[in-house]
């Protein structure tokens, strides 16, 4: 901004040529000069954007709705100018939001449908009484503190009534809405649905004589349409043409094209994984957690558990597993899946079951009464969400051609958790054997070496080429007995690099060594993804080579 300010006023002391739209261009060309990754940085992307929109955009539909320019006449009436004023103020809130909204929802996967409304409020409350009062305060600081300071106290109290106004606003059932990552062409037709937006105007043709030489693709002034006696409310954007064909019909064609390559491309990015043949297993990193997506061949999607840090309020759901999810345009889970009631099993799904579609609810019918847990119940009862306590008792399901048995835990364990018994809660986890084709995955929850015996003694086939190894690699699980069943090819363990404890510890680690498994955790591979065909395995990860 200082440096679009200094151009400005250069220009004016030389005598050149003021363009609003240069000046933008050299102050951004400066900025990447002295600091070229600003380029990256999301406040210089936001800014320019929002700069450009209103230099570019505001003019043009102004002069489409209204049939006059942008500037307030000075002979006209204060009503008047208040009402334009008011119709500026919008179309500006209006532009600025279009033109950030894509690099918005990239960064922040959010759009703001209230900031229409909101920016009528809080932009002349800014601008014409904070930055003016806490101008003229840090004026007077240098010779009069105390009206200074009396200033800065006024200014306090326009900040707080401004930051209640914004809580208002936000509270507003839909002021903003989640959307997933969009992609690069995407963004590059949505910014081409919107120049071409700006330019779709109803009028006759203009005959080539009216086409402007100095200003190829711009549209005419009032004036100059005038001049070139074109009916000043019926001009819009030409291109030269010796036939007179004027170049709104290119606009509309173009214009229709650009919607019809957006639907297809929404209907490719919604149809597209209903003719994969793959089964593709995620292990999220989420710190010391767990949290898996499971794809299942043509389209359905599946989510156990969903992280969450015991003795912190950073929400996983919202900052790890549901970005990793608009970045594949996912917005529906067909089965979400809560293994125990752990907060590092937990505290993330009441964000997912929030803001995404979810077709059912599994867990062990096991009732917390912890925060997060009620939270996550009243999600479950407000969306009605359809709810099924599992255990070893029900049938194996069969989802797109891959089989889920339930091996743990027990019939009768649901009820009120036992939270003086840790061990006891942690041996009630969801463990979960899915079988496509030849190729067999073991998920295990938490459970301990108590459990794995029972399922050891029960006779249940333990054998699985994937083993997603019992709570986080606890001294207190992978019991002997129970690897020599399941003799896993590889190992996967759900660790972050500041856990609870020695996790994963070093004796466990050495048992799989001995086994011969592969072993990959999370804290330094970052997610893991296995892709199988039911036949061979390929597996990739985050932060190394795959494999």
């Amino acid at each position: 901004a200082t440096i679009m300010v200094i151009t400005f006023f250069l220009s004016i002391v030389f005598d050149r040529e003021r363009h609003l739209l240069h000046t933008l261009a050299l102050a951004a060309f400066l900025i990447l000069l002295f600091s070229p990754p600003s380029l990256f940085d999301v406040s210089f992307q936001l800014s320019f954007l929002a700069v450009l929109s209103i230099l570019y955009l505001a003019p043009r539909i102004y002069r489409n709705l209204r049939g006059e320019e942008i500037y307030i006449p000075p002979e006209i009436s204060w009503k008047q100018k208040i009402w334009k004023y008011v119709n500026l103020s919008f179309i500006v809130t209006v532009v600025a939001i279009l033109g950030t909204a894509p690099f918005v929802a990239l960064h922040f996967n959010r759009v703001s449908l209230i900031g229409f409304l909101a920016n009528l409020f809080i932009v002349p409350w800014v601008g014409f009484l904070i930055v003016p009062i806490s101008l003229i305060a840090s004026i007077f600081s240098f010779f009069f503190y105390p009206f200074a300071s009396l200033l800065i106290t006024v200014d306090q109290f326009l900040a707080t009534l401004l930051f209640k106004v914004v809580a208002f606003f936000a509270s507003v059932p839909f002021a903003s809405i989640y959307l997933p990552t969009p992609s690069a062409l995407e963004m590059i037709l949505y910014y081409l649905l919107l120049y071409l937006g700006v330019h779709l105007r109803k009028g006759k043709k203009i005959n080539p004589s009216t086409f402007r030489p100095e200003g190829r693709g711009l549209p005419l002034t009032r004036a100059q349409a005038e001049g070139l006696r074109v009916d000043p409310e019926r001009r819009f954007f030409t291109l030269p043409s010796k036939t007179g064909f004027g170049a709104a019909e290119w606009v509309k064609y173009l214009f229709v094209g650009i919607c019809i390559l957006l639907a297809a491309d929404l209907a490719y990015w919604n149809l597209k994984d209903s003719f994969r043949k793959d089964l593709h297993v995620t292990f999220l990193d989420v710190g010391h957690g767990d949290s898996i997506l499971v794809e299942f061949p043509k389209g359905k999607r599946m989510l156990i558990d969903g992280g969450g840090l015991h003795e912190d309020r950073f929400d996983v759901g919202k900052n790890v597993i549901a970005p990793f999810l608009w970045k594949k345009k996912i917005q529906r889970i067909d089965t979400l899946v809560l293994t125990h009631p752990d907060p590092d099993h937990l505290k993330g799904l009441n964000f997912i079951a929030s803001q995404f579609k979810i077709g059912r609810f599994w867990d062990t019918g096991l009732r917390e009464d912890s925060e997060f847990y009620l939270e996550l119940e009243k999600t479950l009862q407000r969306r009605k969400i359809d709810r099924f306590p599992m255990n070893e008792n029900i049938r194996s399901q069969v989802i797109n051609g891959v089989e889920i048995s339930f091996l743990n835990p027990p019939a009768g364990s649901a009820g009120p958790v036992r939270r003086q018994n840790p061990a006891w809660l942690n041996n009630q986890s969801l463990v979960m054997r899915l079988r496509f084709k030849n190729i067999i995955l073991l998920l295990t929850g938490d459970v301990e070496k108590e459990s794995e015996e029972r399922m050891v003694r029960k006779g249940y086939s333990l054998g699985a080429h994937i083993l997603k190894v019992p709570h986080h690699g606890s001294s207190s699980s992978s019991s002997l007995i129970f690897l020599e069943k399941v003799k896993p090819d590889h190992a996967i363990i759900s660790v972050g690099e500041r856990t609870i404890g020695r996790l994963p510890h070093p004796e466990v680690i050495e048992r799989y060594k001995r086994l011969g498994s592969k072993i990959f955790r999370t804290d330094q591979h970052g997610a893991i993804t296995l892709v199988t065909d039911g036949e061979k395995i390929e597996i990739k990860t985050f932060l190394k080579d795959d494999y």
